[in-house]
């Protein structure tokens, strides 16, 4: 895919000739620093933003080529989890408004699915009992809460992908650490892929299987976790590592 934006000096591509497969269940890593393309490259998957040329597959089919329906149910099989729960969840709503409004808009009008279906995410997310948050603001939750709020919202409509941009980059530490064993544990009970995207390649070593290595709107290195961080071949990811004081071993 490619993706360019006009400026007065001319055009300025943002991500050129890139590619990558994410399979069923997968977690890849899309690392890079600040600038390098990574957030562009989640919002093309989602169709917030549209390449200047390329495929984006999913499924066998391609996605850009989606309107009306099509859209709309490729949009509830595909979610994303933001950076910041202070810009994800609107303040003005509780939780269960945030929660009823993707069901509504996907067809899922009955209260009793809605009801089930909120106890069922607030639950796999560690908000328990469900009840106790349901009526709560954004602002009446902890940081780790709020994203733990921002991930049942992104749960609602059990995607088959999720990406994640940055999704623990506002967290302390030991918050981080619990909010990634949390998303590893729901990748398993609800088969979901991610596409994991962040600067930091701690998290990526601990969390992924694969991990993608940007720099310039390119992908420049691509491998297992476990390799890219204990045998980098390219200068741009080994500089990457230097940076970072440990990361967390599997």
């Amino acid at each position: 895919m490619s993706d360019e934006s006009q400026s007065s000096t001319g055009m300025i591509t943002a991500v050129d000739a890139l590619s990558f497969k994410l399979n069923e269940g997968e977690t890849l890593g899309l690392v890079g620093q600040s600038g390098s393309g990574k957030t562009t490259v989640g919002k093309l998957i989602l169709r917030l933003e549209r390449p200047s040329e390329g495929r984006i597959l999913f499924e066998g089919h391609d996605v850009l080529q989606y309107k009306g329906k099509q859209l709309k149910d490729f949009r509830s099989k595909v979610q994303m989890i933001f950076q910041d729960p202070y810009e994800s969840l609107d303040p003005r709503l509780s939780l269960r408004n945030s929660l009823e409004e993707p069901l509504i808009v996907h067809g899922i009008r009955s209260k009793n699915e809605q009801i089930a279906r909120m106890d069922d995410v607030l639950t796999r997310v560690g908000l328990i009992p469900p009840q106790r948050y349901l009526q709560l603001r954004p602002h009446q939750l902890s940081g780790g809460q709020r994203q733990r709020a921002a991930i049942a919202r992104s749960l609602i409509l059990r995607p088959k992908l999720v990406v994640a941009d940055e999704p623990v980059s506002m967290l302390d530490v030991s918050v981080s650490a619990e909010i990634l064993n949390l998303m590893l544990e729901l990748r398993q009970s609800m088969n979901i892929a991610y596409l994991f995207i962040t600067h930091n390649l701690a998290h990526a070593g601990y969390f992924c299987d694969r991990i993608c290595v940007m720099n310039q709107g390119r992908i420049v290195e691509e491998g297992p976790a476990e390799k890219i961080l204990r045998s980098p071949e390219g200068a741009y990811t080994r500089r990457l590592i230097s940076s970072i004081p440990l990361y967390l071993h599997k």
